[in-house]
């Protein structure tokens, strides 16, 4: 019997299988020591639309010149882009009905009278 009230096995007295220690917290006494968390808030102005950043996506032309000169510097032809024809995959071959002559039941023979 070991101190703490806890019993061991007589195998596992002399070879105890005991990896790693856990370390809980107290979770009793940090549930009576109840903290506050609560944060005072800035105030927020009346005009709403100021709190939204346009710079961060935006759609404009500013940076037309800058991509017109990287061809220069790149040492690309500038040229128009062209339309690239589209391939669409065709997984299956075109599907074609299966046509099968009606199979007809012969009549049963005629019936013998002795």
């Amino acid at each position: 019997t070991h101190a703490d009230g806890i019993r061991m096995d007589t195998y596992d007295m002399e070879d105890p299988d005991i990896l790693e220690y856990h370390h809980l917290p107290d979770t009793e006494s940090l549930a009576e020591r109840v903290r506050c968390c609560l944060q005072e808030t800035e105030d927020v102005t009346k005009d709403f639309t100021s709190l939204f950043d346009d710079n961060l996506f935006r759609f404009d032309t500013s940076l037309i010149p800058e991509t017109v000169d990287l061809y220069t510097q790149l040492e690309v032809q500038h040229e128009p882009l062209s339309l690239i024809p589209p391939q669409f995959e065709q997984p299956l071959p075109t599907l074609q009905p299966a046509v099968f002559p009606p199979s007809l039941r012969e009549p049963p023979p005629p019936a013998l009278d002795l």
